[in-house]
């Protein structure tokens, strides 16, 4: 194809694009658009990085990672829960979430133990090093809840949209209509 052909069919697509209504769904015969600042996989993704650099320095004072701060959350809102369950909330496997509950451990913010009733299964629950941290980590989230200039209602709402994101993309890939 010449250049020049190449050219005539990406502003065929802009244009293609440019007639969709904000109402209609994506679908799979669209036209692709490759611009970076189209992209909703690119925003999430830049999204996280920031939230990540954001996190780092507050609770690096604290001794904690994002990822420990989220087990932490988890266990605020239910204690003496299975790895499992923490894994399930957190979209995580039990070969990541293990290493983490040790350091956990060993920080003596948790502690794991068998489950008496299911020797297979481990507990994990809070120490009072895990409690008495919770009133700094929420410090940390209510300055980055202001830092992200966001209404309470916006928040919810674009917490809602992308649970919805996630579950319509989990399911797509469990069905296999991602396939190419």
């Amino acid at each position: 194809m010449t250049k020049r052909c190449q050219a005539l069919r990406l502003n065929r697509v802009r244009f293609n694009i440019l007639l969709m209504s904000d109402n209609d769904y994506i679908s799979a015969d669209d036209p692709p658009v490759f611009g970076l600042e189209h992209q909703l996989c690119f925003a999430t993704y830049a999204a996280a990085l920031s939230f990540n650099r954001a996190y780092r320095a507050p609770l690096d004072a604290l001794g904690l990672t994002y990822p420990q701060c989220l087990v932490l959350m988890v266990l605020w809102d239910r204690d003496n829960v299975t790895i499992g369950e923490i894994g399930e909330q957190l979209a995580l496997e039990t070969n990541t979430l293990t290493p983490m509950l040790k350091r956990l451990e060993k920080m003596e913010m948790v502690e794991r133990r068998r489950d008496p009733q299911d020797e297979r299964r481990v507990l994990v629950s809070l120490t009072e090093s895990g409690r008495a941290v919770q009133p700094q980590v929420g410090q940390v989230m209510q300055c980055l809840g202001a830092a992200t200039q966001m209404t309470r209602g916006q928040v919810g709402e674009l917490v809602q949209e992308l649970k919805s994101l996630r579950k319509n993309l989990d399911l797509a890939v469990s069905n296999g209509s991602v396939e190419t």
